[in-house]
């Protein structure tokens, strides 16, 4: 069941409707009593493991206050279940920033100083994403300030001083293997819950060269490709997707992008001192021709409007899991663009036979996906005139007895066979 426009949860009212997944659906809301606006996550399953990853999520952001990671203000309830009001970013995702095609080296650079920012300031307070990638960095822009913002926390670990760790919903299994697969490291493939802060520094380094060449880095025909790819370290060298990037970038990102993690850069640090190089000041932003640049595009990549509220019985629609399917926690984020599906307009009233015939065969399909009990046994039954028709032509000695003779017994034939093609 969905929430409805105007509906009152806790101290929030339901505005629309900015994203939907296949466990959770993300709400514009606003504070009833301050009119503040926010984002307020609801889960769509009553799955106490996925509550309790969505409890897990809202803690490791709530605890971590920093301007490149969105923040998490409160949890309330609805239904029985955790919802989580978070920070409302307006700008698009990484991935949809992306999709015209490269951004200028400037707006490389800016963007992805803050990303490794936010993800030094994670690591420091003991939190291991394990799902980086574009869609789960936000470029929030505010009074001509942009900030990419790290987020979805969802599948992130907790390091403790002792230096162990432990899943924050402590339910993830040696072996398991858990984020988005052509972001994960090697050794997050074959076991997500033991990896360490090694395992970001390498999903950094496939962000980071996606955000340089606008295309991902590890690639494949189906999953089993991909994974063969990233453990093998096979992916198009960023000197040939990129020759003219700077070359601090390529070093930085050739060294995170190690099969070995012990090859690779040890800490976010390490990674963020390799790509600033020997250009140690950050760039100037508002005053600089790249920078109204950037706004423009995020301004073109930025939703236009909330998606309409869905019906509340309706379904958030997909499917969602933790595994390697190519599916993950962002399709929850509101800022996804592939979490809304395009409408599909009504034909025109002087429809042609041709459109009608169409529209009518595609109603068929529907009753037929909505009633297969009922066509089966329509199909059968047609039949039994065929079947009856058939034994009287090739069995005329049969038939005799049966007193199917004459036309009746050949009209049986093309009468069957209409019947069948009916039903």
């Amino acid at each position: 069941m969905q929430l409805t426009r105007g509906q009152i949860v806790d101290r929030y009212e339901v505005q629309g409707i900015l994203g939907h997944g296949g466990i959770a659906v993300v709400y514009r809301v606003t504070h009833s009593q301050l009119g503040s606006q926010h984002a307020m996550k609801v889960l769509s399953l009553t799955s106490e493991s996925v509550a309790a990853r969505l409890l897990a999520e809202g803690r490791a952001q709530s605890g971590l206050r920093h301007p490149n990671v969105v923040s998490v203000t409160d949890v309330v309830e609805t239904r029985g279940l955790p919802a989580l009001v978070m920070e409302l970013i307006e700008g698009p995702a990484l991935d949809r920033l992306l999709k015209d095609g490269p951004l200028g080296f400037e707006q490389v650079d800016f963007l992805a100083r803050g990303v490794l920012t936010g993800m030094s300031a994670a690591h420091r307070h003991g939190l291991i994403h394990r799902d980086l990638k574009p869609g789960n960095i936000l470029i929030a822009v505010h009074d001509r300030h942009v900030v990419p913002k790290v987020t979805d926390f969802g599948l992130a670990k907790m390091v403790t001083d002792t230096g162990s760790s432990s899943d924050n919903d402590g339910h993830t299994r040696t072996g398991a293997t858990m984020g988005t697969p052509a972001y994960m490291a090697p050794e997050q493939i074959r076991d997500a819950k033991n990896v360490d802060a090694r395992a970001d520094v390498f999903a950094l380094g496939a962000v980071l060269y996606e955000l340089v060449t606008a295309k991902r880095a590890f690639q494949g025909t189906d999953s089993f490709e991909l994974l063969a790819n990233i453990t093998a370290g096979t992916y198009e060298p960023v000197r040939d997707a990129a020759p003219a990037a700077p070359e601090r970038m390529l070093t930085a990102i050739d060294g995170a992008l190690k099969v070995s993690p012990d090859e690779r850069w040890p800490t976010v640090d390490a990674l963020l001192a390799a790509w600033i190089g020997e250009s140690p000041q950050l760039p100037v932003a508002p005053e600089e021709d790249w920078y109204d640049q950037l706004l423009q595009r995020i301004e073109r990549a930025s939703p236009e409007e909330d998606q309409p509220l869905l019906p509340s019985t309706a379904s958030s629609g997909g499917e969602e899991t933790f595994a390697l399917d190519g599916t993950s926690p962002s399709a929850l984020h509101h800022s996804l663009p592939d979490a809304s599906q395009p409408t599909r307009s009504a034909p025109p009233s002087s429809t042609t036979s041709r459109d009608a015939t169409s529209s009518a065969s595609s109603e068929s399909v529907d009753l037929a996906a909505q009633h297969p009990l009922a066509i089966t046994i329509g199909a059968t039954l047609a039949s039994i005139p065929l079947v009856m028709g058939m034994v009287a032509v090739l069995f005329r000695d049969l038939a005799t007895p049966l007193q199917i003779g004459g036309p009746f017994m050949w009209a049986l034939l093309p009468l069957g066979t209409l019947a069948c093609g009916v039903g």
